[in-house]
């Protein structure tokens, strides 16, 4: 058995620079591939784009290029792009000033097609009353959206609006199914 593990690692180890080879593309490769897609107006390339300026993978960090090509994908409804800058503006970094108003114009773009964390995190906005009107009822629409997706955060937010009655009748057995979704899958392996 111990020659059989040694035959299979010597495998493994001869192997590897063959694997490392297989995709012989370069980061600056993709990156110039991807910019180019970007250029000619491709959302999912302006967005991948967008996070690699944010993250500075494959480019040097700069938040300035990340807003411009997030904008751009977000302009054409990629709602991954018009999360970003929902995110962006509500904490008032990667280049922009705080702004909830403009936060909750692209969180709703992004809600409006179905994005469960645009629709959580536009829901927040309306529990807090930050860039609209507060209001528990429309923030409780835009939660049971998200957690009927699965979004963990939303079923805990939505249990609790169940259990102190924020936005919708007080039920605690709703409160205790919602509470139990999200509980369920952030102990699940």
């Amino acid at each position: 058995m111990a020659i059989l593990s040694r035959v299979f690692l010597a495998v493994v180890l001869l192997s590897a620079p063959a694997l490392a080879q297989s995709n012989p593309q370069s980061e600056s490769e993709k990156i110039a591939e991807t910019r180019k897609a970007a250029e000619q107006g491709d959302a999912q390339a302006q967005f991948k784009l967008a996070f690699a300026y944010k993250y500075g993978q494959g480019v040097q960090q700069d938040f300035g290029e990340a807003i411009k090509w997030y904008l751009r994908a977000a302009e054409q409804g990629y709602a991954a792009a018009q999360r970003a800058l929902g995110w962006a503006y509500e904490s008032g970094q990667q280049g922009v000033s705080q702004d909830y108003t403009e936060a909750a114009k692209w969180f709703r773009m992004a809600a409006e097609q179905g994005d469960a964390s645009a629709q959580e995190s536009l829901a927040s906005l309306y529990q807090e009353g930050k860039g609209v009107q507060q209001d528990d009822a429309e923030a409780v629409k835009w939660l049971s959206k998200a957690a009927e997706q699965g979004e963990v955060r939303a079923q805990i937010s939505l249990a609790d609006a169940y259990y102190l009655g924020k936005g919708v009748s007080q039920n605690y057995t709703e409160a205790a199914k919602w509470f139990r979704k999200g509980i369920m899958y952030m102990t699940s392996p």
